[in-house]
This record gives structure tokens, sequence and C-alpha cells, in this order.
């Protein structure tokens, strides 16, 4: 059942975003996305967000958990690719080209911690991930296709405050802080 969840979440996703990487101004209607933190979301009580943080939208900027929808966020991605491999792309953001740019593991592109930061797109493997459903259905893993026993994930203290770094951490988590929802906007 999981597999078939999973097929038509990917079946969806690829008809209403484009294959291939494209300015803002082209996405096609209704193909946005927010993804939702469902730990932090459940334990604030409202729902928290994939972010690029502090309203910067240049290149090595990090991605933090952010109220979703608030008046600064740039919460909005298109999610582009293949069953075995999508890209998160940035909905606001473009290089001083009009290039998009990609959610992408920075650092030493292994480690746990890891920062997730803004980069364009077209850096494989460090900005492409394997979409993994949940078995009961309530959410996704954004797993690292150069690693897979790690995922996007809320770092920080508390996993849950505003500003919480978004990194690469082991998943499954203990917390479930890596467990996501792609919530059409």
């Amino acid at each position: 059942m999981a597999v078939r969840r999973l097929a038509l979440l990917a079946a969806a996703l690829l008809t209403a975003v484009p294959s291939s990487a494209a300015p803002a101004a082209a996405a096609p209607p209704g193909a946005n996305f927010r993804l939702v933190s469902v730990y932090a979301s459940q334990h604030r009580g409202i729902d928290m967000c994939l972010n690029v943080g502090g309203n910067h939208l240049s290149k090595g900027s990090p991605f933090i958990l952010w109220p979703c929808g608030s008046p600064i966020a740039n919460d909005q991605f298109w999610i582009s690719g293949s069953e075995n491999a999508v890209t998160i792309i940035s909905v606001y953001a473009t290089d001083n080209t009009g290039s998009p740019q990609c959610a992408n593991i920075g650092g030493d592109h292994f480690s746990n911690g890891s920062p997730i930061i803004l980069w364009p797109c077209g850096a494989p493997p460090d900005d492409q991930w394997v979409i993994t459903d949940l078995a009961d259905g309530d959410g996704v893993f954004f797993r690292a296709k150069r690693i897979l026993s790690r995922a996007l994930n809320v770092g920080g203290t508390d996993h849950m405050s505003n500003n919480s770094p978004i990194v690469l951490w082991d998943s499954p988590s203990v917390l479930d802080n890596d467990v996501w929802l792609l919530k059409p906007v």
C-alpha cells in the first residue's frame, strides 16, 4: 500500500511540475508545494515549513524552519524529477542569470549535521533526494540520494523553533523530526 501511495504522489508531482528547471515565472498554476514538518507542527500547533533562511535568496543561504505562509516566508517549492530522485526547487530564488536554486547538501556532504543550503540547481548528487513514504501514510522522508541513510531533518535544540536549522541527519530519527508533508499551495 505504501508503495502505491508513493507512486501516486510521484505521478502527481511529475505531471504538475515541469521536468526541466525553469525560472519562477514559468510555474504552472497549482504546482507549488510547502514541505511541512510533522514533528514541529504537532508540537507548536501551527504548520512549520522548510524555508530559505533570513529572507535571503542568495547562493549558500541556509534552510530553516519557519511558520508556513508568514509574510517573510520563502516556503514554496517545486518538486521535479523521477521516482529515482527529485530536486527541491525554490519558487522564489534564482541566481544572477535567472536560473533556479535548489535545496543542496552543504558542508562535507556526508556528516550528520551538514547544513541544507540554497545552491544553483544541477549539482547532483548533492541536490537530489529520494522520497520515501511512511508505512502509515502520514508523511514522507526526503533521503539524500548520495547517502540514503540520511534525510532532511529539523536540527537545533528543540527541533521546532523558528530558525531551527535544516540539516542532514540519520533517518529515521527518534523524534520524527525528519518526517514531512507535501502540501499544495
